[in-house]
C-alpha cells in the first residue's frame, strides 16, 4: 500500500506526480549527501500528514504545502556543508568525494589522496 492510500488521499495524476517528484528529489539528496535514512522518512510523513489535513488538494494548494515543507537544501543546511564557505581544495575535495574518492590519512602524501591512485 503507497502512502496516498494509507492516508486517503485521493488527487489527480497530475498533482499525484508534483508530490512524486518533490519526494524524489529530496530522497535524491538524502542519498547524494550520504544523510540519515529516517530525515527523509520524517519529511515524507510530515508532506502526507499536510497533504490529509488540506482542505482542498488542487495543484496551487498542494505546492504551497510542498513549499511550506521546504527544499531539501533549505532544510538540511546545517547538515551539508555550504560550498560556498569552502576554501577552493576543500571544494575541490568535496566534489572528489562525492565522485566516489575518499582521503586516506594514514597515507597522506598529496592531500590523503595518493594512496587510492
Amino acid at each position: 500500500m503507497d502512502q496516498f492510500e494509507s492516508y486517503h488521499l485521493s488527487i489527480s495524476e497530475k498533482n499525484r506526480k508534483i508530490v512524486e517528484a518533490y519526494l524524489s528529489k529530496m530522497h535524491s539528496y538524502v542519498s547524494t549527501h550520504s544523510l540519515d535514512e529516517e530525515l527523509y522518512q520524517d519529511i515524507e510523513t510530515r508532506v502526507f500528514e499536510k497533504l490529509s489535513q488540506a482542505e482542498v488538494l488542487d495543484q496551487f494548494h498542494i505546492v504551497q504545502i510542498l513549499k511550506e515543507v521546504g527544499e531539501p537544501e533549505d532544510i538540511f543546511a546545517d547538515s551539508v556543508p555550504s560550498q560556498e564557505k569552502l576554501i577552493p581544495s576543500e571544494l575541490w575535495f568535496l566534489k572528489l568525494q562525492q565522485a566516489g574518492w575518499y582521503r586516506d590519512n594514514t597515507q597522506a602524501l598529496v592531500l590523503g589522496i595518493s594512496a587510492p591512485l
